[in-house]
């Protein structure tokens, strides 16, 4: 059973908290004072929660990875560092996913390279806003 919002009267009285809260809706449900019905949850608007859930956390995502690009590249060696600084993000994000970073990954200079590529070629992969 729902119960919907507590008395006002009675929440004055007894004071605002959640163990009150609490009481007074288990209090209303024993009389049958307690009228609320509980949501369906199988129309649009649920459809459309779902959905924003999942574009919401994908922009988190693109988000984040974003600044772990930039990070990487503030750490980077300085050969690396220096043909990215400056550029647009857009044109970041174009230029590392298609680079070709080589193979030996036990170079550092590699290694970020391909993380980078790895990250550039992921943002591109998700939603924008």
């Amino acid at each position: 059973m729902d119960v919907d919002r507590p008395d006002r009267k009675a929440r004055r009285a007894n004071g605002k908290s959640d163990p009150v809260d609490a009481y007074a809706a288990a209090t209303a449900v024993l009389p049958g004072r307690a009228s609320g019905q509980p949501k369906t949850r199988d129309g649009i608007v649920e459809a459309i929660r779902s959905l924003r859930i999942v574009r919401r956390s994908a922009i988190k995502a693109r988000t984040q990875t974003i600044n772990q690009i930039r990070t990487l590249i503030v750490a980077a060696p300085a050969e690396v560092r220096e043909r990215l600084r400056g550029l647009p993000t857009y044109q970041l994000i174009s230029q590392l996913a298609r680079s070709r970073p080589g193979t030996d990954l036990a170079d550092p200079s590699c290694a970020v390279k391909t993380a980078l590529r790895r990250l550039a070629r992921r943002h591109q992969n998700l939603p924008m806003r």
